[in-house]
């Protein structure tokens, strides 16, 4: 409760700094060589992979922007060549968060970091996400996407567009695989025209690398002043390949998977030169 309040205490703040904009020194300043955004709040998102239940997580807001190309020390643009750090995190996933679980192999909880490249037109973004998974899972998980970019009104900006993601063997195995006799009740065999691997029981079932999920995704940010800003995110990913064949998804889970999250962030400038 305690940091529910404190997110409603600093989005009631912004109010005030609204009428303060006017009043602040310019930003950034004519010295600034990148800016450096940090935030965050709440999100809503599965336990786990392929869960049909949910959790509260953290929703951490990074990025920074050159003002000043490191390469050239030419003036940059917000369009144009952008990168940006990426993070994820995934709750473990054992039979206290689900008794069905029991029999299947627990997972503990995983962090994921990297970093997204993408390029911004005034009307569109394309972006390449790849992140590496430490704890529960050591794979490697890449999403590819774009979106159209709509500015209706003053400090608003919505952004929404298909996602893609793609997941390599390891993740796959983690998440999605049973080994033999560990895989909860039998099921029929499955069609041999089918893809799926085997139906759980006693031949468990083999994911492999591919194609993971995908799904529209919405951003929507609001500049309250020119350094405070409030965001809105929501995600619907359908599970897709070997990750929706999996005893753990049809048994258990589900091949929708939702996440929702806000927050708020403050914009700095920094002089590195």
């Amino acid at each position: 409760m305690r940091f529910f309040a404190a997110i409603l205490a600093a989005a009631a703040a912004t109010t005030g700094l609204t009428g303060l904009a006017a009043a602040q020194s310019a930003f950034p300043a004519p010295g600034d060589d990148l800016i450096v955004t940090l935030g965050g709040g709440p999100r809503v998102q599965p336990q786990y992979e392929g869960a049909r239940n949910y959790m509260l997580s953290p929703f951490p807001i990074v990025s920074v922007r050159f003002l000043i190309n490191p390469f050239t020390g030419e003036p940059s643009s917000e369009y144009g060549l952008g990168f940006a750090p990426s993070f994820r995190y995934i709750g473990a996933r054992d039979r206290s968060v689900d008794k069905k679980l029991a029999g299947f192999p627990k997972v503990d909880a995983a962090y994921e970091l990297g970093g997204v490249i993408d390029y911004t037109l005034p009307f569109a973004r394309g972006y390449l996400a790849v992140r590496q998974g430490f704890g529960g899972h050591h794979g490697q998980v890449a999403d590819v996407g774009v979106e159209g970019i709509f500015k209706p009104f003053g400090g608003l900006k919505i952004a929404i567009g298909p996602k893609l993601t793609f997941a390599s063997k390891e993740y796959m195995e983690t998440y999605f695989s049973v080994p033999p006799d560990r895989s909860g009740p039998p099921t029929p065999p499955p069609d041999p025209f089918s893809r799926k691997k085997g139906g759980g029981g006693k031949g468990g079932y083999q994911a492999d690398a591919g194609l993971n999920s995908y799904g529209p995704n919405l951003k929507v940010d609001y500049d309250f002043t020119p350094q405070w800003t409030g965001k809105f995110e929501a995600n619907y990913s359908r599970l897709a390949g070997d990750a929706a064949d999996s005893p753990l998804v049809q048994k258990i889970g589900s091949r929708n998977q939702i996440t929702v999250g806000f927050g708020l962030a403050y914009r700095f400038g920094v002089d590195y030169r």
